[in-house]
């Protein structure tokens, strides 16, 4: 028997008590999941960004997605992009914009996704710059056949060939310097 109660159960942890949430109707819910998404431990308010974005009405609590997006922990901030993708949230387009000059590669994939669902044409030429050397650069230039215009690719070509420039290597893609 447990001494943490009288049945000998353990008691939820917080993180179980934040996906229950997700799953609780009610203005009550939506409060305590706001109020998980300012904790302290970055894991607890990955689990209530994570809860909102599955909660029918979560998108009440939009702004709190928008600031995770800011969040000091590349996991809350991965866990909003998600939530951003899934809602198609466009309000969120610029500061998702702004992930792909984060530090984090994961980070930057996970934003290059979450544009995928909240595209503007203007995105292809940010995600494009965001293959940092410029042999990379040529090399995207030379496959995608378009130095100075805009290309006229369909979307999920642009990202399928964006991941491919971004995992390549700065050298032995045949270019020369």
């Amino acid at each position: 028997m447990s001494c943490n109660s009288p049945s000998g159960a353990h008691p939820p942890t917080t993180h179980q008590v934040i996906r229950k949430l997700a799953l609780q109707e009610g203005a009550a819910a939506l409060k305590a999941l706001a109020n998980a998404a300012g904790l302290e431990d970055q894991f607890e308010r990955r689990a209530a960004i994570d809860a909102i974005g599955r909660h029918p009405h979560g998108r009440e609590l939009r702004s709190i997605i928008l600031r995770a997006l800011r969040d000091p922990s590349e996991y809350v901030v991965r866990t909003a992009c998600e939530v951003v993708a899934q809602w198609e949230l466009q309000e969120a387009h610029e500061l998702v914009v702004a992930l792909l000059a984060n530090p984090s590669k994961a980070t930057r994939q996970t934003a290059i996704r979450t544009l995928g669902k909240i595209w503007v044409d203007a995105d292809f030429r940010r995600c494009f710059a965001s293959t940092t050397t410029p042999r990379k650069m040529k090399f995207g230039a030379k496959l995608l056949g378009s130095c100075g215009s805009e290309p006229t690719l369909p979307i999920g070509e642009r990202f399928s060939m964006h991941s491919k420039l971004m995992s390549l290597p700065d050298t032995g893609n045949g270019l020369a310097s």
